[in-house]
């Protein structure tokens, strides 16, 4: 079963906690972006800056809807390095807008995007992000979520090395941390794909 919003909050806490006392967690972020709609043909085609540790990366790609587009793109470029992010596909996607009473039409909406994706497993799961820029609640929630991914396999590589160095080690205390963690971290994936292409 796929995580609840709530506990991958938690889940991302303790992968972030646990790759940064080995500077191994990822950080992405969006620096400009540019989208063109060909509302005839009822495609998207987006462009722009990636950051991946402050390291600009150029990405394009084209679907249907931002969200599509987006997703695409940044799965194309990254998927290579990152190979989880071939198991994931979008499953839904809602927007919500709340306007201030008092204010002039369309003006101070913040809006809640909430994007669901699904893994290889089925599972499905969900992000959200709040900004006052629909396009920009866009980007920066699927941002968030392949930040997520990619960090979960990260996690989950060097928490498979770190067991069986201290299963060599007959250090079962470590072990049993490690393996806390391990189960929570595949709750995102079934990496067994990934092991087989990587050799581990």
């Amino acid at each position: 079963m796929a995580p609840t919003e709530h506990e991958q909050k938690q889940i991302r806490a303790k992968i972030k906690e646990f790759l940064k006392e080995s500077n191994s967690y990822v950080t992405i972020s969006v620096d400009s972006f540019s989208l063109e709609e060909d509302i005839k043909n009822k495609t998207s085609t987006i462009s722009g800056n990636l950051l991946i540790n402050n390291k600009k990366i150029i990405i394009s790609g084209a679907g249907v809807g931002i969200v599509d587009a987006f997703l695409r793109a940044v799965i194309e470029k990254l998927s290579d390095e990152y190979l989880s992010l071939h198991s994931i596909k979008l499953s839904e996607f809602y927007v919500s807008a709340k306007i201030k009473k008092k204010a002039r039409p369309g003006s101070d909406a913040v809006v809640n995007v909430n994007l669901v994706l699904e893994n290889i497993k089925r599972g499905k799961i969900h992000f959200s992000h709040r900004a006052q820029s629909l396009n920009t609640a866009t980007i920066l929630v699927v941002t968030e979520a392949i930040e997520y991914f990619i960090n979960s396999e990260i996690a989950f590589l060097k928490l498979k090395s770190c067991i069986e160095d201290a299963q060599s080690r007959d250090r079962i205390d470590i072990v049993n941390k490690y393996m806390f963690l391990m189960v929570e971290v595949v709750k995102n994936m079934n990496y067994d794909k990934i092991l087989t292409k990587k050799g581990k």
